[in-house]
């Protein structure tokens, strides 16, 4: 596998995942965490604004926290679902290596290659999804599986 390929494949990976963690917090009616909402909508936060960079639009105020119920929050699932899906999509092997010079919130500016920003992005999610598990498990809520290996269980048997 070609690692424009891994991309693409992260990008389902994170979305499968996403979308597994924000189910169980729908159906715990209520009962889920406040921190649990505020780590997914941090998630899809930081998606927004590494996606911003990738596309340089030079913006550097973000809300990096943003207070989301739900609905809100399953509504930027599919918005960053269909941006970054479609971002990917319109990538070459070639455009994971270039460089993108981009200033951070608190204003540093820094370049990285696009391989590395969007790497950066999907292993950012899975740390916070981990954290969102535990809360769930601390609050008597089952977490789900958000394992990579189970995604590709999952491909493997449909």
């Amino acid at each position: 596998m070609n690692s424009l390929d891994l991309i693409k494949q992260m990008v389902l990976v994170d979305v499968w995942a996403n979308d597994r963690v924000l189910k169980v917090m729908e159906d715990a009616s209520g009962k889920e965490p406040d921190v649990a909402r505020g780590l997914l909508g941090h998630i899809f936060a930081a998606q927004q604004i590494w996606l911003s960079r990738l596309q340089g639009d030079g913006r550097t105020e973000f809300e990096v926290f943003p207070k989301r119920n739900l609905v809100q929050l399953r509504l930027e699932a599919n918005n960053m679902q269909g941006l970054l899906g479609a971002f990917v999509q319109g990538l070459s092997s070639s455009d994971l290596e270039l460089e993108v010079t981009y200033s951070t919130i608190a204003g540093v500016d820094h370049s990285s290659t696009m391989g590395q920003m969007l790497t950066h992005l999907f292993s950012h999610g899975a740390y916070h999804r981990g954290q969102i598990n535990q809360q769930l498990r601390e609050t008597g809520i089952e977490p789900p599986a958000v394992d990579t290996i189970v995604y590709h269980r999952e491909q493997a048997k449909a």
